[in-house]
């Protein structure tokens, strides 16, 4: 089940042009939330869905619900982010990085790594990286 915990939208909604917009999308297995910013900074919307599991429906059953449900969603917006906030990531110095290696080291400290997608990134600031899960249904 989701519930949609807060749906703000500016007035302007109505009139804003969706190319001049910006989205970022943030989720975990217990809630999807996102926010549309305009490019003078201004806030479009922010919305914020709660998911309850059951073992009726999957995660991604959920997610595709919200994203069909929410006419937002479906809007042209050229720049989006997507930030999956998962428990299981951990920051790497990038001496010791080595592709191959990473999900056995995630599932040292997690255990059975199912169907997890295990992704990295590297964080050129700190010469490290971010190495992390993100559900394989998802």
């Amino acid at each position: 089940m989701t519930t949609l915990d807060y749906n703000i939208i500016s007035p302007e909604a109505e009139r804003i042009d969706w190319l001049q917009c910006t989205m970022i999308i943030e989720l975990n297995k217990n809630f999807f939330h996102y926010i549309i910013l305009h490019a003078s900074q201004t806030i479009v919307a922010l919305k914020y869905y709660r998911i309850s599991l059951s073992s009726e429906r999957t995660v991604v059953e959920l997610l595709e619900e919200i994203v069909a449900g929410d006419e937002l969603l479906g809007k042209n917006i050229p720049v989006s982010a997507i930030i999956y906030n998962m428990p299981e990531s951990h920051l790497v110095p990038a001496l010791f990085f080595n592709e191959e290696m990473n999900k056995d080291l995630l599932a040292i400290v997690h255990g059975d790594l199912r169907k997890d997608v295990v992704l990295w990134e590297r964080i050129l600031n700190l010469d490290m990286y971010n190495i992390y899960l993100i559900p394989g249904e998802i």
